[in-house]
This record gives structure tokens, sequence and C-alpha cells, in this order.
């Protein structure tokens, strides 16, 4: 993953192209989640002392059995650092070390992406 995102760095991409690469796990990792224990984690951005956090690598997903809320990555960074959704993206973008490309999607685009 690391050489990936290496060879990434400095090159200019689309909101779903970082969307696409992203990586929950290094997500929660760089954002101060301690290591998982059996795909589950403390809620680091709230204290707490349970592990009722999971994590599904696999479907890059996340949920928190607590709040009862959940959703990609997006959603995570949204949460962990408070913030909205452009935030949330423009966080990602730097994580990852790319620059979003300043040309927004197409509705057409933005259908076809949802679609996906």
């Amino acid at each position: 993953m690391r050489a990936l995102l290496r060879l990434w760095e400095g090159r200019r991409m689309n909101v779903h192209d970082v969307i696409d690469r992203a990586d929950i796990g290094d997500v929660w990792t760089a954002r101060g989640g301690a290591p998982l224990r059996h795909r589950r984690g403390k809620a680091f951005w709230r204290d707490g002392d349970s592990p009722n956090v999971s994590i599904d690598a696999d479907r890059n997903v996340w949920f928190d059995h607590r709040d009862g809320v959940g959703g990609g990555v997006l959603d995570l960074i949204q949460v962990v650092l408070d913030c909205d959704r452009k935030g949330a993206v423009q966080r990602l973008a730097s994580h990852q070390g790319v620059e979003l490309d300043d040309n927004p999607m197409t509705p057409s685009e933005q259908r076809e992406y949802a679609e996906r």
C-alpha cells in the first residue's frame, strides 16, 4: 500500500479516485485508532472504553455499535474530526499525498459513481 501511495504522490485526482483508493484500516490508524482486536476497536474520538467499533477492511466500512452510526471511510473521518463531507475529502486526499482535481463531476458522472 505504501508503495502505491508513493506512486500517486503529487498527482491530481478526482474525489472518487481518492475514495476508491482509501484503506479504512490505514485511516483508522493514522487518525489515532489503536490496533484492532478481532476487527474491533475503541472509539478513541470520544474516549471509548470498550471495543464498540467494528472495522470491516474487506468492505472498507465501520460501525459504532454504541452510537448506531457507521459507513465508509469518509463517514469515519467526519466523525473522528467532526468535519463536513468536503473537509473529510480534503483530509483523505492530503492523507494520501494527492491533490484533488478542481473539475467537478457532471451529474451523469455522479449517478454513474453512485451506482458503482
